[in-house]
């Protein structure tokens, strides 16, 4: 991956509602590309990218998850993201039942 890879696919996903999948070797090329990296203000502009798009993608998972929309091409860490949250949701809405009916 090049920072202009990276651009493109931080530009991308700004431009579409959708969660757009990565590919499953993209945080390894990340790192090879910040390793190659020598300048230090290049590499605080591709850091700035990269939780750019971390916090993009970030908030569209929140919102699938929510939903309950099935997602099959997250990374894993992503996923575990999409798991909590659905958890959580469920959690919730049974707590909150509870607490309506009286149970809690």
């Amino acid at each position: 991956m090049t920072p202009e890879d990276l651009w493109i696919l931080l530009d991308t996903e700004r431009r579409t509602s959708i969660l757009l999948p990565l590919p499953n070797e993209f945080i390894f090329s990340l790192k090879e590309c910040l390793a190659n990296i020598t300048n230090g203000e290049e590499e605080r502009a591709i850091r700035r990218k990269v939780v750019n798009l971390i916090q993009r993608r970030q908030g569209k998972i929140v919102q699938l998850a929510i939903n309950n929309t099935p997602m099959l091409s997250l990374l894993s860490v992503e996923r575990r993201l999409y798991v909590e949250i659905k958890e959580a949701c469920k959690t919730f809405e049974e707590d909150m039942l509870k607490e309506l009916n009286g149970e809690a």
